[in-house]
């Protein structure tokens, strides 16, 4: 793919839209490999080709603006990723296409990004728009409405609606082998969001089903480097973490961090605080510690001051520090307590975790 990169100027010059596609793909197919840098700066140079061609250009410069916009959401690069799909949109528009399925895919990105700044309301209306659309084009029995229940089932999940995210979650499996049938990898998503839903309503055994059936499924088909099976491991952490079983915990954690850390996941925060909370349970505060405060910049910088879980963090360093003997640690967590009870509109699981360190 590198070797076809610094070919492509010289060998399709008297093609420059073979070009362009040329890089687009080149781009798109590194990211897909995990190597996020190089994938990105060959889909910039790609969009900017498609980009000086003009009308002729059009179609194919939406479609690469969004594929960019979601290798820069996976770079943790959110306002960039919004601006990148605001801009696919606009040429849709310019192409006269109200609701189309390239169109719903830049808007998708938009409901992600709307996630990740903690918007979450927004976020699910515009997921329910998608879907409407979607079962507009496509009728109420395809595969490829799965989609769009699996981010429902997400943002359900986020809002602590674990009633609406389960069944979410339910009808994305009823729809992705309906015709034209999905790829059966598509099925771990499905299998680690319901994991993820029991455990946040204790449902432990029924997590470890689903969450072991996810990672089945994502290792036999996706390979035992793909980012979902660092989502899953972290989810197979916090089941172990809320039984006690915090040995285990740690063990699942850092398949996590081995997973994330190659590739800069914008996720990576979540393993980490994972990983803190094994190591409270082994007494080594100082690790604990360490872990909490590094899971707290990751947030921030991903996130910003408005990602709930980055309060957790705060929380268990402060108790991170309390249990070494410094009770200084106590300001930080009625700090997290004071920030997470004036945001009454945020998710209550991060509060119920912070409660939960006070005891």
């Amino acid at each position: 793919l590198r070797d076809a990169d610094a070919r492509i100027d010289a060998e399709l010059s008297d093609l420059p839209l073979a070009a362009a596609q040329m890089r687009v793909t080149i781009g798109e197919s590194l990211s897909a490999l995990g190597r996020l840098p190089e994938g990105i700066d060959a889909l910039e140079r790609g969009v900017e080709q498609l980009r000086a061609l003009g009308d002729p250009a059009r179609r194919e410069l939406a479609r690469s603006l969004h594929t960019l916009a979601s290798r820069q959401l996976t770079a943790s690069r959110v306002d960039e990723a919004i601006a990148t799909s605001e801009d696919a949109l606009r040429q849709f528009d310019t192409l006269g296409e109200p609701v189309s399925l390239d169109r719903l895919a830049a808007m998708t990105v938009v409901a992600r990004a709307l996630g990740m700044r903690n918007r979450l309301d927004e976020q699910r209306v515009l997921y329910r728009r998608i879907l409407a659309d979607r079962t507009q084009l496509l009728g109420p029995n395809d595969s490829r409405l799965a989609v769009d229940w699996n981010n429902l089932g997400a943002a359900a999940l986020q809002s602590d609606d674990y009633a609406e995210a389960e069944e979410s979650y339910r009808q994305a499996l009823r729809t992705i082998v309906l015709p034209p049938a999905a790829p059966e990898s598509r099925q771990a998503w499905l299998h680690a969001g319901l994991g993820v839903v029991y455990a946040n309503s204790w449902r432990f055994d029924e997590a470890d089903t689903s969450l072991a059936q996810a990672q089945e499924l994502a290792e036999r088909l996706l390979g035992p480097d793909h980012p979902l099976l660092g989502a899953i491991a972290v989810g197979q952490a916090n089941v172990r973490n809320l039984q006690g079983r915090f040995a285990e915990a740690e063990t699942f954690a850092n398949r996590a961090i081995a997973l994330y850390a190659p590739i800069d996941h914008i996720d990576r925060f979540s393993a980490d605080i994972q990983i803190g909370f094994a190591y409270l349970g082994q007494q080594r505060f100082e690790e604990a510690a360490t872990a909490f405060r590094e899971a707290r910049q990751r947030a921030l910088a991903v996130r910003g001051e408005d990602e709930p879980m980055s309060w957790i963090a705060v929380a268990g360093e402060g108790l991170a520090q309390v249990r070494a003997g410094d009770a200084i640690g106590l300001l930080a967590m009625q700090r997290s307590i004071d920030v997470l009870d004036a945001h009454s509109d945020w998710p209550q699981r991060a509060r119920v975790r912070v409660l939960g360190l006070l005891v």
